[in-house]
């Protein structure tokens, strides 16, 4: 909700003990939904989020599982899933629109790679399912150059994430 000069109403009415104020309030309802805590640091990513939804418009259940902390995530993954998305037209030869792409990049790529990086123990316990997936397909790509998930992938990703683990080494 919004009220013109509603601070400093607020503010002045605290000041003279004034219990309640008259106001015209209007509604604003916005494309991602806030809480009562909703913090003015929050907007960031709040923002992100909203453009991500516009880029890849997901259903209400898939987008309940595409979480991501960082608002620089979001642009991020909406060009990975438009990408997928390119190439998965080229596949199959035929236009699709951005909710039919989110669907099936949600369907197709993003439950099967979750699916398939949480059994390979490659998802880390203080992340979201997108936040693993897209960690690691950017991974996947700076190490390999490659936009597949097969066995060598994996391995790749799992040796990779040993050598990180190890603690440095102190002189």
């Amino acid at each position: 909700h919004f009220v013109r000069d509603g601070h400093h109403r607020v503010s002045a009415a605290r000041a003279l003990a004034i219990p309640s104020l008259e106001a015209r309030v209007t509604e604003i309802l916005t494309g991602v939904g806030g809480s009562a805590g909703l913090r003015l640091t929050d907007l960031p990513l709040k923002s992100s989020e909203r453009l991500f939804r516009e880029r890849v418009p997901l259903a209400p259940e898939a987008r309940a599982r595409v979480l991501l902390d960082d608002p620089e995530d979001y642009s991020a993954l909406a060009e990975n899933v438009e990408a997928w998305g390119f190439r998965a037209m080229q596949c199959r030869d035929e236009l699709l629109d951005r909710p039919a792409v989110a669907a099936a990049w949600f369907a197709e790529e993003f439950e099967s790679v979750v699916a398939l990086l949480g059994e390979a123990g490659l998802l880390e316990a203080d992340e979201s399912e997108a936040e693993g997936y897209l960690r690691l397909a950017c991974e996947r790509w700076r190490l390999l150059q490659t936009w597949s998930w097969d066995d060598t992938v994996i391995e790749q990703l799992r040796s990779r994430r040993r050598r990180r683990r190890r603690p440095p080494i102190v002189p």
